[in-house]
């Protein structure tokens, strides 16, 4: 009753490299980091609908970097970042191809909140050119991409015990395919995350 392959199943490969420097006084905070995956599984092609690809893989480049630091000596950490993110997908393979994001972001901002974070985050995901055509050979109104933007403020409880609030505002909210009467999306968003 065990089986201990699955169809179409194969190896996944996954690396990274990188650079990270903790934040010390006069010395900011860094991280830059590249990667990617390789999986020999066989996938669905949007590049020949109706045949699978015997292979798939993503890449993405990293990078955070804290631009001032409001306590260099007692707290250096807190302060404020900038980053950003690139990531690709072949696009015979993979719905989304590439994503690309940038943020800015601040830590303990509010001297009497050191653990609390605010940030904002502007984002745009690109739909696989493939998938996209087929859709629109199938009669669909479709669009390329889905742009996004992010404002938010998590505040620290007590120890382990985080709440968030956020408002997203949301460009061509669904993935590929829309209707007429398709606008964009404001969301609110909340949460409590805890940590034990």
């Amino acid at each position: 009753f065990l089986k201990w392959n699955t169809p179409n199943a194969g190896t996944l490969s996954i690396g990274e490299v990188g650079y990270k420097q903790t934040p010390k006084d006069g010395t900011p905070y860094t991280w830059v980091r590249a990667g990617g995956a390789y999986n020999d599984s066989s996938s669905n092609s949007y590049s020949h609908p109706g045949t699978r690809t015997d292979h798939n893989s993503w890449y993405y480049l990293l990078g955070d970097r804290q631009i001032w630091q409001m306590q260099p000596g007692s707290s250096p950490g807190r302060g404020i970042y900038v980053g950003g993110s690139v990531m690709y997908a072949p696009p015979e393979s993979n719905v989304v191809s590439q994503y690309y994001e940038a943020r800015i972001y601040g830590k303990g901002l509010i001297k009497s909140r050191p653990y609390d974070l605010a940030s904002l985050v502007l984002t745009d995901t690109v739909w696989s050119q493939y998938a996209v055509d087929n859709a629109a050979d199938k009669g669909s109104m479709v669009h390329r991409d889905s742009k996004a933007a992010t404002l938010s403020y998590s505040a620290r409880i007590t120890n382990g015990v985080y709440a968030g609030i956020g408002l997203a505002y949301v460009n061509h909210p669904t993935t590929i395919a829309y209707q007429s009467d398709t606008g964009s999306a404001l969301n609110l968003l909340a949460n409590l995350n805890v940590f034990f």
